[in-house]
């Protein structure tokens, strides 16, 4: 569980790296990566827990410009 992973890391490190890794891919079922981890930040937002990685990600997720694609493409 590479999400789980993800974000108890995230909290005393930034694991953009994890995050950004797995873009793309299916993670559980049909459902991809970004999907997976946008949900698990919405179920912590809701149990109080947040950080200013999640914004950044969930932002990186969401565009599609060719500066996050370089980034990504570094990364793989």
């Amino acid at each position: 569980m590479q999400t789980n992973r993800a974000h108890a890391l995230m909290f005393p490190n930034e694991p953009r790296e994890i995050y950004l890794k797995f873009r793309g891919k299916k993670s559980h079922g049909n459902k991809i990566w970004e999907d997976d981890v946008k949900d698990d930040f919405a179920e912590l937002r809701k149990h109080g827990l947040s950080h200013p990685l999640m914004d950044q990600i969930e932002r990186t997720f969401n565009g599609s410009s060719a500066v996050n694609d370089r980034i990504h493409s570094k990364i793989r």
